[in-house]
C-alpha cells in the first residue's frame, strides 16, 4: 500500500463538543483539534515526532482510518535551515523514482506568494491491479512557529480512490484539479506554536 505523502491544515472549526484524543495521539501545534475545509470537518487522529526537529499531525473525517481515507488533511513541520526549493526538489526526486513501478505518477509545480505548490498524482498496484489513486497537493513556506522555531512549513490535501472507484475518480479529476488547487491556495493557515 502506498504510504500517506500528505500534509495539511484548515479552518478553526468550533463545536459544542468535542471527543478527547486518543491517548496516544498528541497536539504538537497547540492549534484546534478540529479542522475543516472544502465543506468537510476533520479530526485530529495521528500525530508523531519522529525525528528531534520534525513534527506531523493528520486529520480525518469521522468514520475514515489512515489505513483507509477518501480524505485527509495533514501539516508537517521541520525545524530546518534547508530552503523550500530544497525540500521541494528531495520530493520531486522521491517522485521521479517512484516512476518506474508508477505509470499514473505526474507532478506540476507552481508559486504564489512566496510558496511553492506541488500538486501531483500517485498510485498502487503492488497486487497486480491498480488499487488505490491518490491525488495530493502540497503547500511548503518558510515558517516561524510563534514560539520563534524557524523552518519549513508543508500543509496538504489528499484525496484518495480504491478498486472501482478509481476510473471515475480520475475522470471526475480532470475537471477539479484545477479548481481544488486555486482552493487551497487560498487555504488560511492555523499558526502552530510547537509544544513538545
Amino acid at each position: 500500500m502506498i504510504k500517506n505523502l500528505v500534509a495539511a491544515t484548515a479552518l478553526i472549526l468550533l463545536s459544542s463538543f468535542v471527543a478527547p484524543l486518543p491517548a496516544d495521539v498528541k497536539n504538537y501545534f497547540n492549534i484546534a483539534e478540529e479542522q475543516s475545509f472544502d465543506n468537510l470537518h476533520y479530526k485530529l487522529s495521528w500525530s508523531s515526532h519522529p525525528a528531534e526537529n520534525y513534527y506531523k499531525q493528520e486529520y480525518l473525517p469521522a468514520g475514515e482510518t489512515s489505513e483507509h481515507f477518501d480524505h485527509m488533511l495533514v501539516m508537517d513541520f521541520a525545524i530546518t535551515e534547508a530552503t523550500v526549493s530544497q525540500l521541494i526538489q528531495q520530493k520531486k526526486v522521491e517522485l521521479e523514482k517512484q516512476k518506474p513501478s508508477d505509470p499514473i505518477i505526474n507532478y506540476e509545480l507552481y508559486e504564489k506568494a512566496g510558496e511553492l505548490m506541488l500538486d501531483f498524482i500517485l498510485s498502487d498496484s503492488s497486487s497486480g491491479s491498480l488499487n488505490i489513486v491518490e491525488h495530493n497537493i502540497y503547500r511548503y513556506r518558510s515558517y516561524t512557529d510563534k514560539a520563534g522555531h524557524k523552518g519549513v512549513l508543508l500543509i496538504g490535501i489528499s484525496e484518495r480512490a480504491y478498486g472501482k472507484n478509481i476510473k471515475a475518480f480520475l475522470t471526475a479529476l480532470k475537471g477539479t484539479r484545477i479548481k481544488q488547487l486555486n482552493k487551497f491556495a487560498g487555504y488560511k493557515i492555523p499558526d502552530i506554536e510547537i509544544k513538545p
